[in-house]
């Protein structure tokens, strides 16, 4: 089962907010044990299982404090085979910044994205992911509910790394902007797919408060008429656009008007609505500032045309909430 072609990167630099108690100090849940993970730390039954399909695994952590504690502790449970790094102090925060990192290290074409609280995701799943979107660049899980197991990603490395390149210049923080500035993205019904399997409802469990561990929040049954797979075009950029497209955020949009007109026949509508609302953000000149932030925002309603009819809520949702920033910041 073990696969030499694809790299894991294990996201574990998140805050852990909802697990802490006020009055405590700093808990770090994935170093909390349980029976229901055989009484091991989650980050170390987790990458147990994972080896499994995995030859190369990557854990992204946010400090060397941290990154010490998680080799000291996987060592001492008789794995030391697994690369560790931080975070890159770049312009991009949140689970952008740890694919950042990630995505320069890893040595395979293909990598799936994995958070460090999933101990109970099973690994038959992950492999039906990796081997349905290898024609998309990204590929993703959603329920029933619409809701995007967004940091659960199969992604084609090139692609994938020219977009967050581009993302990380323009000092965007959500998964849903890769999303929206990939070309071509899978998106399976999970529950469509796999309900009625052993242990389905739980596969996607996240280790988010206390409470998780004792009563977690599962899996609800499909019940709607909502297709099996999605596939969502959002462009049709080559690699060598995307870096175009990180020289213009270095640079101004309005510098090159032949580039704009490029992007409109292209109908990359998100990157257009992007670098006017960086141009937006960086002009002291207030009529300069609010015409680039009325073409943002009309460039990001044209965005919206893809996602009208996607059950994937969130998506929606973050078009329009860009458009309404953009909308109130040009008044």
């Amino acid at each position: 089962m073990l696969n030499d072609n694809i790299s894991l990167i294990v996201l574990a630099g998140g805050q852990a907010r909802r697990f802490q108690r006020s009055d405590n100090e700093w808990i770090d849940k994935l170093m909390i044990s349980n029976p229901k993970w055989d009484d091991l730390p989650i980050i170390v039954y987790q990458i147990k299982k994972l080896k499994q399909l995995f030859s190369e695994i990557l854990l992204v952590t946010s400090d060397e404090k941290r990154k010490i504690r998680y080799e000291t502790v996987l060592k001492n449970h008789g794995i030391s085979d697994i690369q560790t790094c931080m975070d890159k102090r770049t312009s991009c925060i949140g689970p952008l910044r740890g694919l950042h990192s990630g995505l320069n290290l890893v040595s395979s074409s293909n990598v799936l994205i994995l958070p460090g609280d999933v101990p109970f995701i099973k690994l038959h799943v992950l492999k039906y992911l990796l081997d349905s979107s290898n024609k998309h660049d990204l590929g993703f899980y959603f329920h029933s509910n619409g809701r995007l197991e967004s940091l659960v990603i199969s992604m084609h490395l090139n692609p994938a790394r020219s977009v967050i390149n581009c993302l990380c210049h323009l000092h965007k923080r959500r998964v849903t902007d890769l999303i929206r500035g990939t070309n071509r993205s899978l998106f399976i019904h999970y529950t469509k797919k796999f309900q009625g399997m052993d242990g389905w409802e739980r596969s996607f469990v996240n280790i988010n408060t206390p409470e998780d561990i004792i009563q977690p929040e599962l899996i609800k049954i499909a019940s709607n008429s909502t297709p099996e797979a999605i596939t969502l075009q959002c462009n049709h950029l080559s690699l060598n656009d995307f870096q175009k497209i990180q020289h213009t955020c270095l640079d101004s949009i309005t510098e090159h008007p032949k580039y704009v007109q490029f992007l409109e026949e292209k109908e990359a509508f998100f990157w257009l609505g992007s670098l006017f609302e960086q141009k937006a953000r960086s002009s002291s000149d207030g009529s300069s500032k609010r015409d680039a932030y009325n073409l943002a925002a009309g460039y990001y309603e044209k965005e919206l045309k893809y996602f009208k009819r996607c059950p994937i809520k969130i998506l929606k949702q973050h078009v329009l909430s860009d458009v309404k920033w953009c909308s109130d910041h040009a008044k």
